[in-house]
């Protein structure tokens, strides 16, 4: 059985959709790639000036450019690997017909690769992901792991932009003003990014408390979601519902999990946290040059590629990345504990 190339591995991979990331596709659309190790984020530091008066014969005067700020990042490299295990290519895999019209093993083990390919890029998806809401939640990101030191990405959120709810303004609290809370945040998130925010992500915990608000109640237009359910694909619309509107506010119940090191579920957003932001975030996905040489140390968003090892004969199938997720304007995004 021939080992598969890297071009033959990426083919089998656009056979099929990519996982619908509705934060990253929503809020982290751009795309770039850096021929270095590592990454560059330039940070235009915007004014609001007004244009001068002068008169028509008045010769123009050169202004000073605006400054910019330069953070640069390694980004870890992401490297699932999995042995594609001999013992299941004799074994009848699920969902495989019994007798007849069975897979015979070299089919079988066509099948295996490409599941683990998969299995590679959903993982690599979701650690975006995770990442994507570390910088929405906190405006940071923490990149950590068995051998790569703990390190901090920092983007600079303004400190204003993460709040935390006193006793009495909780949104538990029947009387809590929820509205009002939303449009001094709204106010708080434009006067530090100029940006207008739309979306108001919550857990379902939080959920039950506004839904049951007096004040929401009495407002709240819930008929553009008939369905409860976003319209974002298969695998984002079982995870993400739209559940009303509010002047300009769209709210959404985000339920997602990701399964941690110690094998636990953990809801990518706090179960009393809400999160506001919009596309005026301007995020982008950003990957570093992958350091192998098969890969021709060129940057690619994802890498597979089979290794096989003799006494005894073991193939693998490895696939790498080195992503980073970048928010151009972090300030057009607001982080609240409210239970």
């Amino acid at each position: 059985m021939d080992i598969y190339s890297t071009i033959e591995l990426l083919g089998v991979l656009r056979r099929f959709e990519a996982p619908d990331m509705f934060i990253l596709d929503r809020y982290f659309p751009g795309f770039v790639t850096s021929t270095k190790s590592e990454i560059a984020m330039d940070k235009i530091i915007k004014g609001k000036k007004l244009a001068p008066f002068v008169l028509p014969t008045a010769k123009a005067k050169a202004g000073i450019r605006e400054g910019f700020s330069t953070m640069t990042f390694a980004p870890a490299t992401l490297k699932p690997m999995d042995v594609v295990d001999p013992e299941i290519l004799v074994k009848r895999m699920a969902g495989e017909a019994i007798g007849a019209g069975s897979l015979d093993p070299a089919a079988r083990r066509d099948a295996i690769i490409g599941e683990i390919l998969l299995d590679h890029r959903d993982r690599i998806s979701r650690r975006m992901l995770w990442m994507a809401w570390q910088a929405l939640r906190t405006g940071k990101v923490i990149v950590e792991g068995p051998e790569y030191p703990s390190t901090t990405v920092d983007y600079n959120r303004d400190p204003l932009l993460t709040k935390a709810l006193l006793a009495a303004a909780k949104w538990s609290n029947e009387d809590a003003d929820i509205i009002g809370d939303l449009e001094d945040w709204a106010a708080d998130i434009q006067d530090k990014s100029g940006a207008v925010v739309t979306d108001v992500f919550m857990s379902p915990t939080v959920w039950k408390y506004v839904r049951k608000n007096p004040a929401i109640l009495a407002v709240l237009d819930n008929r553009r979601a008939t369905s409860s359910v976003v319209e974002l694909g298969p695998a984002s619309s079982k995870v993400v519902r739209q559940v009303g509107q509010i002047g300009d506010f769209t709210f959404y119940v985000y339920a997602e999990t990701y399964e941690d090191d110690d094998g636990n579920t953990v809801p990518y957003i706090g179960t009393n946290e809400v999160v506001m932001t919009g596309p005026a975030i301007e995020g982008t996905k950003a990957y570093g040059a992958i350091l192998d040489k098969g890969a021709g140390y060129q940057p690619m968003e994802i890498y597979p590629a089979m290794i096989e090892e003799q006494n005894p004969s073991v193939e693998s199938v490895l696939t790498q990345s080195r992503p980073l997720i970048v928010p151009g304007n972090i300030n057009a995004s607001l982080s609240a504990t409210v239970l």
